[in-house]
């Protein structure tokens, strides 16, 4: 178990540290030695360790941003196998475009993957992040648009995976898989 308020600490730091325009991801990833673990699952809060990994593509014509970012989650893994650390908590916050409304417009740019054309078209960076004890939060914070640096502050999210917490970019699977609930990331 993780104290609320250092989860809540890298969730705000995760929504409030991005920039419009800038495109950069960020994966924190909090984990505690093996040995530091008690028979509950408790852990020292002072046992804790803090990852930063950011996240930046660079066009690359053999790896695609969905490769990139599972290639990070993977070496997430393997650095904290490798130094027989046991992941916690790991949340990750993407920068994506967004608009309002449902018309066919907005549609159809976000089936071509050019939704930042829409006219109504905003910036927000979005922050996803999920603990070992199955707790899961998600938060939104407007970069762009009529309510830019509005932030909807990480809540708790309660009951079964929802398909908004399933779609985050693809990536809630990977992460949740990261600390270990739901599906594996496999390490060898």
């Amino acid at each position: 178990m993780i104290p609320e308020d250092l989860i809540m600490k890298n969730l705000k730091w995760l929504l409030e540290t991005s920039e419009p325009g800038a495109e950069m991801h960020h994966l924190h990833v909090i984990a505690a030695p093996k040995s530091a673990m008690g028979p509950l699952g408790v852990v020292d809060p002072e046992k804790l360790e803090t990852t930063v990994y950011a996240l930046l593509y660079v066009q690359d014509a053999e790896l695609s941003v969905p490769q990139f970012i599972a290639g990070v989650f993977m070496k997430a893994a393997l650095d904290h196998k490798q130094e027989q650390k046991t992941i916690l908590f790991a949340a990750m916050s993407i920068e994506v475009f967004g608009v309002e409304s449902d018309d066919e417009l907005a549609r159809k740019l976000s089936r071509e993957r050019r939704l930042s054309e829409h006219p109504d078209v905003v910036e927000l960076t979005v922050a996803y992040g999920a603990c070992r004890d199955g707790r899961r939060w998600r938060g939104v914070r407007y970069l762009t648009g009529s309510r830019a640096g509005q932030t909807e502050d990480a809540n708790v999210l309660i009951g079964p995976v929802s398909s908004v917490e399933e779609n985050f970019a693809g990536y809630g699977w990977m992460l949740r898989g990261l600390v270990g609930i739901g599906a594996e990331v496999t390490v060898r």
